[in-house]
């Protein structure tokens, strides 16, 4: 009875952990009306899309207005699926960072890289966006979170 216990456990536990070897996607915590919140801030990809095998994007994020702003070390990935998007992992080693903060001056533009092999996801033909925090120093609106789609293809 003992060995059956350990067996059905050990089953039971090999069942979750390939199914969670898939895709470990999670749904965006991002509202759409809560991307790309202030008039005269924008982001967008260098290229509308990008071969498959593509290592980095370049985002380029413009200020046209008054304040400068600053953007830290974090981004986020996302591919739509099912008119829905989700969140794409990053590897332990690879991160979510940029290697340091960048002053974004007003009335400028700044471009980023941003490095696709530091996601823990077999990307495929589809639509991805990357969303990035922006802080607007003396805006009311302070925080925004700015989001550029592209494309993928074979």
């Amino acid at each position: 009875m003992k060995k059956l216990t350990i067996l059905s456990l050990s089953a039971l536990i090999l069942f979750v952990f390939s199914a969670c070897a898939g895709e470990r996607l999670l749904d965006s915590s991002f509202a759409q009306s809560a991307l790309n919140p202030v008039a005269g801030l924008s982001m967008r990809t260098e290229q509308s899309a990008y071969p498959i095998a593509t290592e980095s994007i370049t985002v380029i994020i413009e200020n046209q207005t008054e304040w400068k702003g600053s953007f830290g070390d974090a981004f986020t990935l996302q591919i739509r699926k099912d008119g829905v998007w989700k969140t794409i992992p990053f590897t332990q080693e690879g991160g979510v960072f940029f290697e340091d903060s960048t002053l974004l001056p007003s009335r400028k533009s700044v471009s980023v890289q941003i490095r696709l092999s530091r996601a823990d996801f077999s990307f495929r033909a589809g639509e991805y966006r990357v969303v990035i925090e922006v802080y607007l120093h003396g805006s009311s609106s302070n925080k925004c979170l700015l989001s550029a789609e592209f494309q993928l293809h074979d």
